[in-house]
């Protein structure tokens, strides 16, 4: 007796079993749930192929009504769980306003029928255990070390078969747990990308979705910890409030897995941006890239600690790693060319942030680093329209706006210039507005005392823009000011001579 077989998938380093509903990456699988696990294969089917929307949504979601939002988010888990463009590797072509193509080669596996060995019977003859001479003549007729060989054989592929099958089983029990928890944290991750405060709220939502899931689920408490990072380092949520909240879901990450990089990671974010425990901080980041070298916010992260506290050749090295862990990373290329920007080889950072948004145009921090080299450069008319752009695409953003005072005061609009600042100190009765960013203003407008008053302010706020105040190009004129010597003293940072800064 004979049982089936059937249709599999191989591309790349994958295989996608339709009769177990499974994708394998080298024999561990990846949790995929629902959705996801449809529409990719939906793409395998038809791979090579133009899938149009249409499809998509007939294919997978049938009559139910839903936003064309839903398949962009699943296509990102897709992508996400595929390491689409890591590694070389390009899976899923977006077609502008059509749909999406498969475009990896596919191999079609049709499985052979496999005896059912519980039905099969021996003659008696040649049963084993009729002939106890059998073993005997075997070897002699074979040889003693090939047969020695054979056996060292069987025992490796048995031995193989075996940590495969562990590997497997640790992989099925995490998706028996949670395989939703799993889907809405990728969710999570796919807005979180997105680097604006809509993003970021929404990625949160997704978080604590996937924790009413599985409330033992630690990236999900990561990723909420990670997004009210983001909040407080835009200047989007008081530091006083972003950052309690994030350290809350660290602690409760670490409690579930000690040994998560990415909630090292974390923490090292909060000990940098919110403590300014910049050895806590380098120790944690350094141990979460020890537990896992490709975590790209690591050393995004480790760089940003190193450029702090001045030393920046090694920020620079450190922002390349992240780079070549993420090549097209937005994240990873903005902080690279932040790093050259801090060194003032501004043509440098320049170039980069230019580069990250030909791929990304949406990106609204490039175009706030790009003005903010543009600016240190002396080209004020360029930074301001980078500046406006950037805000456009992030939403609510105060630190922007502070960055477009200062640029327009030094392009010779005061009159804007102090318009923008009236309007930033009122606001900020009312609701959170960076005191770093009406220092910015002042700066521009060649008000030192008042720049002092807000950034020493900003220190009292918690506010993670200060972190840099030793290496910013921006706040260069302030530095033969011995109050300001004095506020990176009480940060415990050192003044770091430049040559930029010694012209003032």
């Amino acid at each position: 007796m004979k049982v089936g077989g059937h249709k599999q998938y191989r591309f790349g380093r994958f295989l996608v079993d339709p009769s177990e509903q499974c994708l394998f990456r080298d024999d561990v699988q990846i949790p995929l749930t629902g959705r996801a696990y449809e529409t990719l294969l939906v793409l395998l089917e038809r791979s090579g192929h133009l899938v149009e929307k249409a499809d998509l949504f007939h294919r997978v979601w049938g009559d139910t009504f839903v936003e064309e939002g839903n398949l962009a988010v699943t296509i990102s888990v897709i992508r996400k769980a595929l390491g689409d463009d890591r590694d070389g590797n390009r899976f899923i072509e977006t077609v502008a306003k059509r749909g999406y193509r498969f475009m990896a080669p596919v191999q079609v596996l049709e499985t052979q029928p496999v005896p059912d060995v519980a039905h099969t019977t021996l003659p008696s003859s040649a049963s084993p255990n009729n002939d106890p001479s059998l073993k005997r003549t075997w070897l002699l007729r074979v040889g003693v070390v090939p047969a020695l060989v054979f056996f060292l054989v069987l025992v490796v592929i048995v031995m193989a078969a075996i940590a495969g099958k562990v590997q497997r089983a640790k992989a099925d029990h995490l998706a028996e747990m949670n395989p939703e928890a799993a889907q809405l944290y990728l969710e999570g991750r796919y807005f979180f990308d997105k680097r604006n405060e809509d993003g970021l709220r929404r990625s949160i939502e997704y978080y604590e979705r996937a924790v009413e899931k599985d409330s033992k689920y630690a990236p999900a408490y990561v990723g909420l910890a990670d997004s009210y990072v983001q909040l407080g380092t835009f200047g989007m949520e008081s530091a006083r409030e972003a950052y309690p909240n994030a350290k809350s879901a660290i602690v409760k990450a670490l409690e579930l897995n000690r040994s998560l990089a990415e909630a090292h990671t974390s923490l090292g974010m909060v000990s940098f941006h919110y403590e300014r425990n910049w050895t806590v901080a380098e120790d944690e980041l350094q141990l979460a890239i020890k537990l896992n070298p490709k975590d790209v916010l690591a050393h995004i992260g480790y760089a940003e600690d190193l450029a702090a506290t001045g030393r920046l050749d090694k920020a620079i090295e450190e922002a390349r790693k992240a780079q070549g862990v993420d090549p097209i990373s937005p994240s990873a290329n903005t902080v690279l060319g932040r790093m050259y920007y801090f060194n003032r080889r501004y043509d440098d950072a320049i170039s980069i942030f230019r580069h990250v948004l030909d791929l990304n145009p949406d990106f609204s921090r490039a175009h706030a680093r790009l003005g903010m080299a543009y600016a240190a450069s002396g080209d004020y008319g360029k930074a301001i329209r980078e500046f406006q752009e950037g805000r456009q695409l992030s939403g609510r953003d105060p630190y922007m706006e502070g960055l477009i005072g200062y640029a327009t005061a030094l392009n010779g609009d005061r009159t804007s210039a102090q318009k923008l600042l009236d309007d930033l100190s009122n606001r900020s009765r009312r609701e959170y507005v960076p005191a770093f960013s009406i220092a910015l203003v002042s700066l521009g407008l060649g008000d030192r005392d008042a720049a002092l008053k807000s950034l020493s302010q900003a220190y009292e706020d918690g506010s993670e823009y200060l972190e840099f105040a030793s290496v910013d190009p921006l706040l260069d004129s302030l530095r033969s000011d011995e109050r300001f010597v004095a506020l990176l003293d009480r940060m415990r940072l050192k003044a770091i001579p430049t040559s930029a800064a010694l012209r003032n």
